[in-house]
């Protein structure tokens, strides 16, 4: 085991403490879970950038869209 030192404002401490009392634990086992809650986040890919991998042509449609819209409608307007 390792012996680190962190330092956290009073209200970011406090709130630790009673999350870590509201399931029964200590501050330092509240973050080795969120630590690993974390790692397991790391890994996976965003559904958001996901959704369309298997659609290619609907996202070439969708790129399509948007260049023509910049073209038609640019998004910083000359004053002159």
């Amino acid at each position: 085991m390792k012996t680190i030192e962190l330092q956290l404002d009073e209200q970011t401490y406090e709130r630790a403490q009673r999350l870590a009392q509201a399931r029964s634990n200590t501050v330092e086992a509240l973050l080795a879970e969120l630590i690993e809650q974390l790692a397991g986040i790391e890994g996976r890919a965003d559904p958001l950038l996901g959704m369309f991998a298997h659609e290619p042509e609907i996202m070439d449609q969708v790129i399509e869209s948007v260049m023509i819209a910049r073209e038609n409608d640019p998004l910083r307007q000359s004053n002159g």
